[in-house]
């Protein structure tokens, strides 16, 4: 009797602990097991690991630069453009039309080309400037037509005209915007916190008003001004990729090697 006794016993024992969830599967290791009625736990997310520490970029402890003149060959027409679907933008420009500025070209040497170092700027940390870019509207076109900026810099757009205008941003890297600003004096900001060659900026408004704005991490850039020159100053020593863009024509790349003196950027003549 005392046999049989011992023996239900083992037998209610083993019952139990099976009702009880004996046989689940194990947590996995490092885990938990998954929640009843429900899918897997999510994992736990891996924590970013923090870059090493650069130093601090300060100008005037650098004398380098990077200088030089963007030509061009072919045929510059600057062709006029229709403003007559606005009468007030008409008038604006009934002495003196408005030009296409997609080619601005004097003397063979090539206007609102960007030119910026493409790689070798990883060595320091850099700070976003204070002062606002700004780009204003004005005789129903955007003034200036190329810009370039780091990128968190403030980007600003004013209105001259006492006219409607809108400003609608596209890039890749940074968030669509499109801005209505209804009469002169208007003025509205936008920050790109993303690198990108090149955000677009236009006018639904007046469709043939547009400009571009370049978006850098470091302020290794310049855009050509009328005779075609550029250059950027305060460059580290060392060995770099040079680009010159433009909007229309395909982007050149050349190696450069910066000393404590200006280096020349001889890119070859842009041709259409």
């Amino acid at each position: 009797m005392l046999q049989k006794a011992f023996a239900f016993l083992a037998a209610l024992t083993l019952v139990v602990l099976t009702g009880c969830g004996g046989d689940k599967p194990a947590a996995p290791a490092g885990g938990s097991a998954a929640p009843s009625g429900g899918a897997a736990a999510p994992a736990p997310k891996k924590e970013k690991k923090a870059g090493a520490a650069k130093e601090a970029y300060a100008m005037d402890k650098h004398k380098g630069s990077v200088k030089g003149t963007i030509a061009f060959e072919g045929e510059a027409a600057r062709p006029k453009i229709n403003t007559g679907g606005d009468a007030k933008c008409q008038a604006m420009h009934a002495e003196h039309p408005l030009l296409n500025e997609e080619f601005v070209v004097k003397d063979g040497k090539l206007k609102n080309v960007i030119v910026y170092l493409k790689s070798g700027t990883d060595k320091f940390s850099y700070e976003v400037p204070s002062t606002d870019v700004v780009i204003d509207q004005k005789g129903c076109q955007y003034i200036p037509h190329v810009v370039a900026m780091m990128a968190e810099q403030k980007l600003t757009f004013t209105n001259s005209d006492d006219l409607l205008h809108n400003v609608h941003g596209k890039g890749k890297a940074n968030p669509e915007f499109n801005i209505s600003q209804a009469k002169s004096g208007a003025k509205d900001s936008k920050t790109l916190l993303e690198p990108e060659v090149v955000f677009s900026v236009g006018c639904d408004v007046h469709k043939w008003m547009n400009a571009k704005v370049g978006v850098f991490e470091h302020p290794f850039f310049a855009v050509t001004g009328d005779d075609g020159s550029f250059e950027i100053k305060g460059v580290p020593a060392g060995d770099y990729e040079v680009e010159a863009w433009h909007e229309s024509l395909p982007a050149q790349t050349i190696k450069v090697t910066v000393t404590d003196a200006a280096a020349d950027a001889k890119f070859a003549a842009f041709k259409k």
